[in-house]
């Protein structure tokens, strides 16, 4: 164990300076903690990581609304830019996926994914094969089911195996 005096100078000059992260002294975790590209992490002191857990770069586990902080099991792994915010447990061997923002429970094994990004095009843009709501079929406005899909012009097909299919 560190000493105290010594941790707080190692702790600012490498830790916060040198990788932009806070990992605090009083955490509580499991051996086998891995930092993949250990920057821009943030754990709360009080949040409790068990063994083997993985972090990629950009996660913050921390309290939301001062209500708690996360509990995290075995094995877990935290993709890029995640966050779990609050009174959360995350079961062993989850996956939390990057930029998922998790603020409820998430079960044992499971995937947390974030929320998708959706793509809007100007009005009466239309780039040859892009179809906004996936239809790779028929006449624009067929099974499409948007109005803006209705606009655009008829998608190539692209066969079911793959684009380079002879």
């Amino acid at each position: 164990r560190i000493g105290s005096l010594p941790y707080k100078i190692l702790n600012f000059l490498v830790i916060r300076l040198g990788t932009n992260s806070d990992l605090p002294r009083e955490l509580h975790c499991g051996p086998g903690l891995r930092l993949f590209h250990p920057y821009g992490l943030f754990v709360h002191k009080d949040a409790r990581l068990g063994a083997d857990v993985n972090l990629y770069h950009h996660v913050t586990i921390g309290r939301r609304d001062f209500t708690g902080e996360p509990v995290v099991g075995d094995e877990v792994t935290f993709g890029a830019g995640s966050m779990v915010l609050g009174p959360v447990v995350i079961g062993a061997r989850a996956k939390i996926g990057a930029g998922a923002l998790v603020l409820d429970d998430v079960p044992p094994g499971a995937t947390a994914l974030g929320p998708r990004a959706t793509v809007r095009l100007p009005e009466g843009y239309a780039p040859d094969g892009y179809d906004p709501d996936g239809c790779a079929a028929g006449q624009p406005g067929e099974g499409s089911g948007g109005a803006a899909a209705r606009d655009l012009r008829p998608v190539r097909q692209i066969p079911a195996a793959g684009r380079n299919e002879q």
